[in-house]
C-alpha cells in the first residue's frame, strides 16, 4: 500500500481533502430538513460535473491531475447522493411507522369504546333469549347476538391487520437504519 502512495505523489492530500469535504457533506445531510431538495441539488451538481469531464476520463485512468480531481469529486457527489437517498428512504419509513402508530392508538381506543357496548349487547341478548318464551323474541335476540359478535370480529381482524402492518414497518425501518459511513483517515 505504501508503494502505491509513493507512486502517486500529491494524491493523499487530495484524498484527505475529499474526505473532509465528504464529512462536511454528510453533516449537512444530517442537519437538512428537506432531503429531496438537497438530493436534487447534489444530483444537479453531479450532472454538471459529469458534463464538464472529458469522455475519455470515464473510460480508464485519467491522464492528468485536473481530470483525476474531477473524477474523485464526481465519485464524492455520487456517494453523497446515495447517502441522501438512504436517509430519505429511512425518514419516509419513520413517518410511515409514526402514522401507523397513531392509527394503532386510535384503533385501540375505538376498539375499547365499541367492544364494551357490544359485550353488553351480547350478554343482554343471551339473557333475553334464555328468559323469553316467544319464538320471535328468541330469534331477534339471536340476531342481535350474531350481529354483535360479527362487529366484534371485524374490530379484531382490523386490529390484527394494522398490528401486522406495524410490525412489517418496524422491521423495514430497522433494516434501513444503519450507522453512517465516514471516511477513515490514517
Amino acid at each position: 500500500m505504501r508503494d502505491q502512495v509513493d507512486q502517486t505523489p500529491g494524491l493523499l492530500p487530495d484524498l484527505e481533502e475529499l474526505c473532509r469535504i465528504h464529512d462536511i457533506g454528510l453533516d449537512l445531510i444530517d442537519r437538512s430538513h428537506d432531503l429531496d431538495d438537497l438530493l436534487d441539488r447534489v444530483l444537479d451538481e453531479y450532472q454538471t460535473r459529469l458534463g464538464d469531464m472529458r469522455p475519455d476520463t470515464l473510460d480508464g485512468e485519467p491522464d492528468d491531475e485536473t481530470e483525476a480531481k474531477k473524477l474523485r469529486a464526481l465519485v464524492m457527489f455520487a456517494s453523497q447522493a446515495a447517502a441522501l437517498k438512504e436517509k430519505a428512504v429511512a425518514a419516509e419509513e419513520r413517518r410511515r411507522v409514526e402514522r401507523l402508530a397513531l392509527v394503532m392508538r386510535t384503533l385501540s381506543v375505538l376498539s375499547h369504546k365499541i367492544n364494551n357496548p357490544l359485550t353488553t349487547l351480547i350478554g343482554r341478548s343471551q339473557m333475553l333469549r334464555s328468559s323469553a318464551g316467544d319464538p320471535a323474541v328468541v330469534k331477534a335476540s339471536e340476531a342481535i347476538e350474531e350481529s354483535s359478535k360479527r362487529i366484534a370480529s371485524y374490530i379484531k381482524e382490523l386490529s390484527a391487520v394494522v398490528r401486522e402492518g406495524r410490525e412489517e414497518s418496524l422491521d423495514r425501518l430497522l433494516d434501513t437504519e444503519r450507522p453512517e459511513v465516514e471516511c477513515k483517515r490514517g
